[in-house]
């Protein structure tokens, strides 16, 4: 990385406060509480506590499942990723000259210190993945603890809801932070071809996460209240 020019590192600089300012925004200052994210996490209560009072749970597994196999999709697409990425480690391809050859500027900064990166990105993804399937399957079990609406043990009922609640919750944000890393990992791959491309690619990419956060339609769609759904639909006719 000693090789790395004034602007490779510049750049860089440009993507690490880009990763943290987002990450403080989304996930730990107090505009959290106004995401997307959050507000899901209000739905996914809603949800498991509509669940408690069913009888017949055969729907509320079949989403518990769909969740379990969207994050084993994309745990083993971040594992193939990683293999990909170590490819550029043990190839023999000249890779200035691939660069070059589909029009695009090169750095002459190595591209290897860049390949490990992308590994640690993909790496960092699968583990968040890996750990959100794991943490699906563990709300399944904890969603066949929660005991039926009529027992008469109230309490020891609310405990086990929580306990399912929270853990969903948890998985769920998991499997947003990997999904995060996918996301991030489109400037690194586009560094490949210079630093200029890095600092564009990565402003570009927060700043349309932070809308999807912060400004989207989804987000407004959660918002909506009694009284207002005409008004709503009217406005979601507009947007799309």
């Amino acid at each position: 990385m000693s090789d790395f020019s004034i602007f490779d590192w510049l750049a860089l600089s440009w993507f690490v406060t880009n990763v943290a300012l987002y990450a403080f925004l989304v996930d730990w200052g107090p505009t959290r509480v106004l995401t997307l994210t959050a507000r899901m996490a209000v739905e996914r209560r809603r949800w498991l506590e509509e669940m408690a009072h069913r009888e017949t749970r055969i729907m509320d597994v079949n989403i518990g499942s769909g969740l379990q196999n969207g994050a084993a999709f994309f745990a083993s697409s971040s594992l193939l990723a990683i293999v990909a990425a170590f490819t550029l480690l043990t190839t023999d391809l000249d890779f200035d000259a691939l660069i070059s050859s589909m029009g695009l500027p090169h750095s002459s900064a190595p591209w290897e210190p860049k390949a490990l990166m992308l590994m640690g990105v993909y790496g960092y993804a699968f583990f968040k993945f890996g750990w959100a399937h794991r943490l699906f399957n563990y709300c399944s079990i904890l969603l066949g603890a929660v005991p039926s609406h009529d027992t008469p043990h109230r309490a020891e009922r609310r405990l086990a809801l929580e306990k399912a609640i929270r853990m969903n919750i948890v998985a769920g944000a998991q499997f947003t932070r990997g999904l995060r890393a996918i996301f991030m990992s489109v400037p690194l791959l586009l560094w490949f071809a210079g630093p200029l491309f890095l600092a564009a690619s990565i402003t570009l990419v927060s700043g349309v996460l932070l809308h999807r956060q912060f400004n989207s339609l989804p987000l407004r769609v959660l918002r909506l209240t009694l009284g207002e759904p005409d008004a709503s639909a009217r406005q979601t006719e507009q947007d799309r």
